[in-house]
């Protein structure tokens, strides 16, 4: 997912210094975080600048084994969440396309929370330009 610009993050600063931290933080069990980096970065700085007391809010999700799980929730929160534009949608349903390109187009559109068509319009572009082989068969959720 792209950065927050410097904008969007002090916007965010000056939300949890008002507010906390709203949506927990989500780590894997290892401490390592799949989703709110930018939330756990600005209320750091608020608490280095003594702006804020105590912690923040974490859920840890011991479920998620494999790199590729923690890659696939990280996007479908920020999908759901964040006001991407239309460009970096397109870029992060790229991304997840190259990584499992016999996917079908519904399965990977219900993983990252968008359009199936959306899916489709950018697996076409990615095959024309090269950056995606044609595949025959795609396997979709049911296998």
């Amino acid at each position: 997912m792209p950065p927050l610009s410097e904008e969007e993050f002090a916007a965010l600063k000056q939300d949890i210094e008002e507010n906390g931290v709203l949506l927990p933080v989500v780590q894997d069990d290892g401490g390592n975080i799949i989703d709110g980096h930018h939330r756990a970065r600005a209320h750091d700085e608020l608490l280095a600048e003594g702006r804020v007391t105590g912690g923040y809010p974490v859920v840890e999700r011991s479920d998620l084994t494999t790199d590729e799980e923690k890659r696939d929730l990280a996007r479908r929160l920020n999908m759901q969440r964040r006001h991407l534009n239309q460009e970096q949608k397109r870029e992060a349903i790229a991304a997840r396309l190259k990584e499992t390109p016999t996917w079908s187009d519904n399965r990977t559109a219900r993983l990252l929370g968008v359009d199936g068509k959306t899916v489709r319009s950018v697996r076409m572009h990615l095959e024309v330009v090269g950056e995606l082989p044609r595949v025959d068969v795609l396997t979709g959720s049911d296998g």
